[in-house]
């Protein structure tokens, strides 16, 4: 269920998909989240190469004849293949639906295109699993250690009248 809400999301609402890793990661663990954040990663991004490949050529290509970034995109994704889609892969803020459509519509090879979004996406499954787990760790040692800027961070206060100022 998780792998096709993964693909669903990235086919029906192309937006940031933040929401099903950290779900993953809570849910199933980190290990077995990150695998199943990267077998839905890569699912859809196939998926959406594919709709793009069948669909959408002769019309991105008129769209694009003007302002020529169909052929931009393809020079650079001819010269520079599997590197390409592994760097745009890591690129923080890269976005991984629209990546995936013009990959479809430029002349890149299949395998090509899911070998280098599978290694791209490898390091981002296990760290959008991590993330939440090391913050929440952060966060317990931070409120052992420091509980009163833990309590001034989300604002809980608790004083008396006339009660003396003290920094440090």
């Amino acid at each position: 269920a998780s792998i096709a809400l993964n693909i669903a999301q990235a086919v029906i609402a192309p937006a940031p998909g933040l929401v099903v890793p950290y779900i993953n990661g809570v849910v199933f663990g980190t290990w077995f989240g990150a695998l199943l954040i990267w077998v839905g990663g890569v699912g859809a991004a196939a998926t959406c190469f594919a709709i793009a490949r069948t669909i959408g050529g002769g019309f991105a290509e008129r769209m694009c004849r003007a302002s020529n970034v169909l052929h931009r995109a393809n020079a650079t994704l001819e010269r520079h293949g599997l590197m390409a889609v592994v760097l745009a892969r890591l690129l923080p803020g890269m976005p991984f639906d629209a990546f995936s459509y013009l990959g479809g519509l430029a002349r890149l090879r299949f395998r090509t295109f899911i070998l280098g979004t599978a290694i791209g996406m490898a390091l981002g499954a296990v760290t959008a699993v991590l993330q939440p787990v090391v913050g929440d760790l952060l966060a317990q040692r931070a409120h052992q250690a420091q509980p009163a800027k833990v309590a001034a961070l989300e604002g809980q206060f608790s004083t008396e009248r006339g009660a003396p100022l003290r920094i440090g």
